[in-house]
């Protein structure tokens, strides 16, 4: 059984911390195969004790101001594990994830990053049909070659992947699929392992802001591979170019119609 290591970035959302470490205390995996570093970029507090009073083996890392990507970099350079296995602070994991993602990458060597199916507690109708299809979406991909990106819920990956991320990554999530991808390795996609994210957007507006960045980061995650597309093998460049269709001219479409969405909504109100 490989080793693993967590690592949980957090900066404000502190609040989530002891419902975390507990998840992560629940996991039906050796104690003495997992690690877990909270890399942490705000200032300290009592939650620091909280978490070491919940497991003392928590480790917390102190990087104020750099940013996720500092933090996560600052991690990994203290990790120990044989996977890295990056959790948002607000993501609740089912006590067999790491059997099932040790198993996953057991079963095909080519495997090189492992996600898990998400879904949204708590949310909008629109953000529950989106997640339901971006997943199925994943697995579609998968059954084609590979998955082009994951959910920042649950990425594991193997240590050997990555030293550091650039400075420029905004999202970690669809920088380290892409980069197995583009190395004719594997991401693979979980539907059985299913990861409850508890922090969603409250309204149709929110929702709409907060996909906006996550499409910005995918699409600048996909320009910044684009000049390996012509090494790739073909269905990897297919899945690609779809992912470039769609947020470069499926997405901005429905964004863009959004303002309309609104407008009409308020004349059908008035009327």
């Amino acid at each position: 059984m490989r080793t693993f290591t967590i690592i949980i970035p957090i900066y404000r959302d502190l609040q989530y911390v002891k419902d975390k470490v507990s998840n992560i205390l629940d996991f039906d995996y050796p104690a003495d195969k997992v690690e877990v570093i909270f890399a942490h970029g705000g200032a300290k507090s009592n939650k620091d004790q909280e978490i070491r009073a919940e497991d003392p083996l928590c480790r917390i890392l102190h990087r104020q101001g750099y940013g996720k990507i500092y933090q996560l970099n600052e991690a990994i350079k203290a990790a120990h594990g044989q996977i890295m296995l990056i959790t948002d602070i607000d993501a609740r994991m089912p006590a067999d994830s790491l059997r099932a993602i040790n198993a996953a990458f057991d079963e095909d060597p080519s495997v090189a990053v492992v996600g898990a199916w998400t879904y949204p507690m708590n949310c909008t109708l629109v953000d529950r049909i989106y997640w339901y299809i971006a997943n199925w979406l994943r697995i579609l991909e998968q059954w084609i070659l590979t998955c082009s990106h994951v959910s920042g819920c649950c990425m594991a990956f193997h240590r050997f992947m990555i030293e550091r991320f650039p400075d420029d990554v905004i999202a970690d999530d669809v920088y380290i699929p892409f980069l197995a991808n583009f190395n004719d390795l594997r991401t693979v996609y979980l539907k059985d392992v299913k990861v409850a994210e508890i922090r969603q957007p409250k309204t149709i507006g929110d929702f709409f802001m907060h996909k906006t960045r996550k499409g910005n980061a995918v699409l600048r995650e996909l320009l910044r591979f684009m000049y390996l597309l012509q090494q790739a093998k073909i269905r990897w460049k297919l899945i690609y170019l779809a992912r470039m269709i769609q947020f470069t001219i499926l997405t901005p479409t429905v964004f863009l119609s959004y303002p309309f969405y609104q407008q009409t909504s308020k004349l059908r109100k008035v009327k």
